[in-house]
């Protein structure tokens, strides 16, 4: 090291850490992150009832009208559950051939000489 020498060049470099990162860098174990998430989801239904709640006991209707979950939960699921397995598909069918084809010799019995 020169100390008489005061001519450098200070450089950040700032990226986002992937999951696998994040474990090794901050040590957290993968039960945190799920607890974490966890309790971030909860925590965003809690509100959202405080707000329908809010609204519910400040609206100015004489008779409003009832929270009908099951009735919505009817209507949204199914074409969601639809949805998920017709994306479901093609990618099994890829993740499949790709670990065939980079891993086939698990799969073959017969033996070469």
């Amino acid at each position: 090291k020169d100390a008489t020498n005061d001519e450098y060049e200070l450089e950040f470099k700032f990226y986002p850490l992937n999951y696998q990162e994040l474990v090794t860098k901050f040590a957290f174990t993968r039960g945190l992150f799920m607890m974490l998430f966890s309790y971030i989801g909860v925590g965003t239904v809690i509100v959202a009832l405080i707000y329908w709640v809010v609204l519910r006991l400040t609206t100015s209707l004489e008779n409003p009208p009832h929270l009908r979950f099951s009735g919505y939960l009817w209507l949204t699921f199914p074409p969601a559950l639809g949805g998920l397995l017709l994306g479901l598909i093609p990618i099994s069918l890829v993740t499949a051939a790709s670990f065939y084809l980079v891993k086939g010799y698990t799969f073959d019995t017969t033996k070469s000489d």
